[in-house]
């Protein structure tokens, strides 16, 4: 994240401005798809700033998972923009590697985050069969 969210609404404008700028040029969608991405990130931690430690809050658990879905796919869009300065041959001979390797990684980390999700649903039925009192959880830690 940026040092603040004004820092990252100001990034956000200015990276939609360049993307919006450089497919009216005509460049290729290696180039300004990564630049709307990393200005949606850019959106994205600017709203997170309204939510800081507010962990419980609705808005930020979602903002959160939209965060970690943006890193989950990331390596696509940094790698399409790497490819970008590549002359076209070797680009033809190393996509299909490279986007696949991406989407292993991907996958990876939806599983990981799938398998979270699951142990803290768990755990929570867990702890609600069992009538803590969270501040009994507290004095555990």
């Amino acid at each position: 994240m940026c040092w603040s969210g004004e820092a990252s609404a100001a990034l956000a404008t200015v990276g939609f401005g360049t993307a919006a700028y450089v497919a009216y040029k005509g460049e290729s969608k290696e180039l300004w798809v990564p630049l709307t991405y990393f200005a949606c990130m850019e959106l994205l931690q600017a709203a997170t700033y309204v939510y800081i430690n507010l962990c419980n809050a609705p808005p930020n658990q979602i903002l959160t998972l939209f965060g970690y879905l943006h890193i989950a796919f990331q390596p696509f869009f940094v790698n399409m923009v790497a490819m970008y300065f590549i002359p076209d041959e070797v680009k033809r001979k190393i996509g299909t590697v490279v986007y696949s390797i991406c989407a292993v990684g991907a996958v990876a980390m939806l599983v990981k985050n799938i398998k979270a999700t699951i142990q803290k649903i768990h755990d929570t039925e867990e702890i609600e069969k069992k009538n803590y009192n969270p501040d009994d959880l507290l004095k555990n830690l």
